[in-house]
């Protein structure tokens, strides 16, 4: 059974697939260093202006950016929850 929490978390990820107006962060051009680099000062500073989700702009290219930012936020300890969709990752912060 989910727990409310995880609930919540899930239909954040819903919400935010179709709102424009999330903070984002876009990674295109970088290498992935730059670009962890870039995601971690991006989430920390989200945390603090107290956003609960946000969206990261990979790109589609070789899909090697795009997954070396999934596997860093999936470790990121500020990171309830995150989805993959596309050249986007969304995440509960």
């Amino acid at each position: 059974m989910k727990s409310n929490k995880q609930s919540l978390s899930e239909t954040l990820l819903s919400v935010a697939q179709i709102d424009p107006s999330l903070p984002s962060l876009d990674l295109h051009g970088l290498s992935v260093h730059e670009a962890e680099l870039e995601v971690d000062h991006f989430l920390s500073q989200q945390l603090y202006r107290k956003e609960r989700v946000v969206r990261i702009i990979c790109g589609v290219g070789t899909g090697a950016l795009a997954d070396a930012i999934w596997e860093f936020v999936q470790k990121h300890p500020v990171v309830e929850m995150a989805k993959s969709k596309g050249s986007e990752i969304f995440v509960v912060l």
